[in-house]
């Protein structure tokens, strides 16, 4: 709807009105569990990493298709893929979108974006597969594109194992000093850390992963973090920063070791801070519907910035204040979810992070998305329980414009 008033001055606002619960998603949409996995990397585009897929930069406007059903672990009947995707070599600025292949790219939306030239930067995204099990991933300017599986979702009913359970979150690990939990100090260049999560008392004996965020702070050089089960260190990476000094977040999902930690390298001296966001179900885990995921089509739910049609409230976030929007008004999420899965972005004007939970709840300490420096644009996957109305309140730390698209939802 656009309204011109009498002095020409015109406004315009979207709204998706759901008459009918049934055809508000596409008809891919399933209740689908999760199978986490230790990371494990999909494709790389740089010719000389031995990963596989098309090498060659990714030409500016241009998207690549990757084949997930049927590789490795993962099996042939697959709804859904949960991957970090990364992007180095880029030309800036510039964004990263992934979706499902065989569809339109969604135009409105961005898996990742990149403020300078040379940046390294990675978000975790939980992709609907296409009907033929692939995966699209579009570049905005000439780029190498990396991804690193870590679960992917089938179709269920009632189960036990892989039902996500969003949790207020909590923070599990702060290297700086203070008196967060974990060990004080910086992880130092080229060591492992092993964090106990199992004993965490928002971590249950039926959880058999974690749902973390994982922010690198304060590096002494450009580094990349990698967070992974047990065993051997992976080829993968789960967080990256660009230069020394630098913060960055990304969501991860890990399953647990078998002695209850979790496991943290990084390849330069850096503060470590993981905020506890929620778990998925193991087999001891009770029967039932709840927290089984059901992709969707992405779309818009949130955008602060007054040019954009998307639904929220208008006008960038003042310093220390909080907003409340509501994700179900497009989608198609039901009343009785019981969290969704989303894309945050955050447009920071000053250093910064921001903060979502559900309306009705109190305000946690953590963080979600953080900017080291003014005028960044970062993007960060967040599953988050919803409130009684289906509201989600987010806090900026500095002025800021916040977006949000949503993937899917969490049945209740």
């Amino acid at each position: 709807l656009t309204i011109t008033d009498d002095d020409g001055a015109t406004d315009t606002i979207a709204r998706t009105i759901v008459v009918d619960e049934a055809a508000s998603s596409p008809p891919s949409a399933m209740p689908s569990a999760m199978t986490a996995l230790a990371p494990f990397r999909l494709f790389d585009t740089r010719p000389e990493e031995a990963a596989p897929g098309p090498k060659g930069v990714v030409a500016a406007d241009e998207r690549i298709d990757i084949t997930v059903a049927g590789v490795g672990a993962i099996p042939d009947d697959i709804t859904a893929v949960a991957i970090n995707l990364t992007v180095v070599a880029i030309e800036a600025p510039s964004f990263v979108t992934a979706w499902p292949a065989g569809q339109p790219r969604p135009t409105e939306l961005s898996s990742l974006n990149v403020v300078e030239s040379g940046t390294v930067r990675a978000n975790l995204a939980i992709i609907p597969v296409g009907d033929d099990g692939s995966i699209s991933v579009y570049t905005l300017r000439d780029a190498h594109l990396l991804g690193d599986v870590v679960g992917y979702f089938t179709e269920s009913d009632a189960t036990e194992s892989g039902r996500l359970v969003p949790r207020s979150p909590s923070r599990l690990l702060d290297t700086r000093p203070g008196p967060d939990p974990g060990p004080k100090g910086a992880l130092e260049a080229d060591t492992e850390l092993a964090v106990d999560v199992a004993g965490n008392p928002d971590v249950p004996p039926e959880a058999a992963a974690v749902i973390v965020n994982v922010t690198m702070t304060e590096p002494s050089a450009p580094a990349f973090l990698t967070v992974w089960p047990e065993g051997a260190r992976p080829t993968a990476s789960s967080v990256n920063v660009s230069a020394a000094g630098g913060t960055s977040a990304n969501m991860v999902i890990v399953p647990i070791g078998a002695d209850g930690t979790i496991r943290l390298y990084s390849n330069a001296s850096t503060h470590v801070v993981i905020d506890l966001l929620g778990y998925v179900t193991g087999a001891t885990a009770p029967s039932t519907t709840t927290g089984l995921f059901v992709p969707l089509d992405p779309s818009r739910a949130f955008d602060s910035r007054p040019s954009e049609p998307a639904p929220g409230p208008k006008g960038a976030i003042a310093a220390d204040s909080t907003v409340t929007f509501e994700p179900g008004i497009v989608g198609g999420i039901p009343e009785t979810a019981s969290g969704v899965v989303l894309n945050v972005t955050y447009l920071s004007t000053a250093p910064g992070y921001v903060t979502l939970w559900a309306t009705g709840t109190d305000q946690p300490a953590t963080s979600n998305v953080n900017a080291s420096v003014g005028g960044d644009v970062r993007a960060n996957g967040v599953i988050v329980d919803v409130g009684d109305d289906g509201g989600l309140d987010a806090y900026a730390l500095t002025e800021a414009h916040v977006v949000a698209d949503v993937f899917g939802y969490l049945s209740g």
